[in-house]
Order: structure tokens, then sequence, then C-alpha cells
């Protein structure tokens, strides 16, 4: 397994087979990030960074960061689905 482990997928950490779809949600951690000046994902209450990955839902942006507008927290969650095929998969998809 390669990758900055805050950046690392659900199925790469779950070692299960991964496509283009893997990047995109690498791209939601990083557009939280900036967004919100934290990454949407800590090893803190007790878990490891990957559980955490893995088994939690980001904070929603809207409630991280004043003014974020509510399209951007769903543009973002869905880049950071769990499950891949509840990612955006191509421009169709946008």
């Amino acid at each position: 397994m390669l990758g900055t482990p805050a950046y690392i997928s659900p199925e790469q950490l779950r070692v299960s087979d991964s496509d283009a779809r893997t990047d995109i949600w690498s791209l939601g951690a990083i557009l939280y990030e900036i967004i919100a000046g934290r990454p949407p994902f800590s090893d803190e209450h007790g878990r490891t960074l990957g559980d955490a990955i893995v088994n939690e839902q980001p904070e929603h942006l809207t409630l991280v960061r004043a003014g974020a507008p509510p399209k951007l927290d769903w543009i973002v969650d869905r880049a950071l689905a769990k499950n891949p095929d509840e990612r955006y998969s191509g421009w169709k998809n946008c």
C-alpha cells in the first residue's frame, strides 16, 4: 500500500480493488482540509487514523467553516463517500 495516510481511501485500507475513484476520495480529503483548516479524519477519540477513515463520517463543512455553502458540503461529502460507487466516476456525474 502506497500513499500518505491521511489521504488513503477506505478501499485501499481494506486492501480491496481500487480504481480512479480512489483519487476522487483523496481529492475530497484535500479539499476538506483546505476548506476546514484540518483533515477530515484524525486519530483522536481512541481510534487509529485508518479506523476513522473506514468507519467515521467527517464533520459537515457547514459546521466546521462558517459560511461554507451547503452545495460545497454536498460535493465534498460525495467525494468522501465510503462506497466508491457513490463517488464521482466521470464527468457525467458532476
